[in-house]
């Protein structure tokens, strides 16, 4: 069985590419969270930018099937906070996409069975350690 990190790494992957891709465009305020998410979790960019080139090749729908695939191998704290981290992406650049909230939705709330109240409770524990971090760095 995989360890956590590494069942964190892949499910917060593909969530990134996906939420990266469901408005068709790549902000860059999504791309510098998603940069600090990685240092925060400490996770390997290299490889997280690697598995995302390759998504980027496959279909939508493949991706999509495969990251639900990955969520649901992962423990209930690890798919509370990828998703936690996909939604403040949605908020990062200060309009969320209804495609960005449908993936949240047809992912947790219709995939996983998440109560959204405890998605958004996650993503504000998430967004105060992320503040945190770009306080003290």
């Amino acid at each position: 069985m995989k360890n956590e990190k590494s069942v964190f790494s892949q499910a917060f992957t593909y969530l990134y590419f996906l939420m990266l891709s469901a408005d068709k465009i790549a902000d860059l305020n999504e791309i510098e969270l998603g940069n600090k998410i990685i240092i925060l979790e400490n996770l390997d960019k290299t490889d997280v930018m690697k598995e995302i080139d390759i998504l980027s090749s496959m279909p939508r729908k493949t991706v999509l099937e495969q990251g639900v695939d990955f969520m649901k191998s992962a423990n209930r704290e690890i798919q509370l906070k990828c998703l936690g981290y996909i939604r403040l992406m949605a908020e990062v650049d200060g309009a969320i996409d209804q495609k960005e909230i449908d993936l949240i939705h047809e992912i947790g709330v219709n995939e996983l069975h998440l109560p959204i109240t405890e998605i958004l409770e996650m993503k504000s524990k998430l967004k105060a350690a992320l503040d945190k971090m770009t306080t003290n760095s």
